[in-house]
C-alpha cells in the first residue's frame, strides 16, 4: 500500500542513511516511517535488499515477524485498556 504523503519523503536522504557505516556484518535494509497525523505507516526498502536471494527473503521475513510482534503488543495493550475501562 502506498499513501499520498509518501510522495513527500526525501528518498535521497533515506539512501544516504542506508549507506551509513555500521559494524561489520550489519546493514540497514530499510526505514520504517510513520505519519502520526493519519495513523499510517510504511516501510521504505533499500532496493539493493529486494531481490530473489534466499538470504534476503529470510531477512525480510525476520523483519516481518518483528513488526507482527510489535503490532500484537499494541493490540494486547489496547484490548487490556478497553477491558479495564469497561469494568470501571
Amino acid at each position: 500500500m502506498e499513501y499520498d504523503w509518501e510522495k513527500n519523503v526525501d528518498y535521497d536522504f533515506i539512501q544516504e542513511i542506508a549507506g551509513y557505516e555500521l559494524p561489520d556484518g550489519i546493514a540497514l535494509v530499510g526505514l520504517a516511517l510513520a505519519n502520526i497525523d493519519n495513523a499510517e505507516g510504511c516501510l521504505i526498502a533499500d532496493n539493493r535488499w529486494v531481490g530473489g536471494d534466499i538470504a534476503q527473503m529470510d531477512i525480510w521475513k525476520d523483519i516481518d515477524g518483528d513488526a507482527g510482534a510489535h503490532y500484537q503488543r499494541c493490540l494486547d495493550a489496547s484490548m487490556a485498556y478497553y477491558e479495564k475501562k469497561g469494568t470501571q
